[in-house]
């Protein structure tokens, strides 16, 4: 596996690197393809309000919360935070 070496983070192009280096046949770029591929698909079924479970990585649900408010420390007024949308 790769060295992450301290505080850097361990991306999508960390991952396909080390995965290629564990297959036959497929290039990092293929590897990749399909890892975008797989996060797009459970990104869009948390979008859809699905539960996705993945046996021994990790389980995720749709929450809904409300939005909360921040202040702008250079102008000071309240600003409203808005969260990004699922994709």
């Amino acid at each position: 596996m790769s060295d992450s070496g301290g505080k850097a983070l361990y991306g999508i192009a960390n991952l396909a690197s080390d995965v290629a280096a564990h297959t036959s046949g497929l290039t990092e770029k293929q590897v990749r393809d399909v890892l975008k591929t797989a996060f797009g698909t459970i990104m869009s079924r948390l979008a859809s309000k699905e539960r996705v479970s993945i046996a021994n990585f990790g389980a995720w649900r749709p929450t809904e919360r409300v939005s909360r408010t921040n202040r702008n420390i250079r102008i000071g007024p309240m600003i409203p935070k808005s969260r990004p949308a699922a994709r």
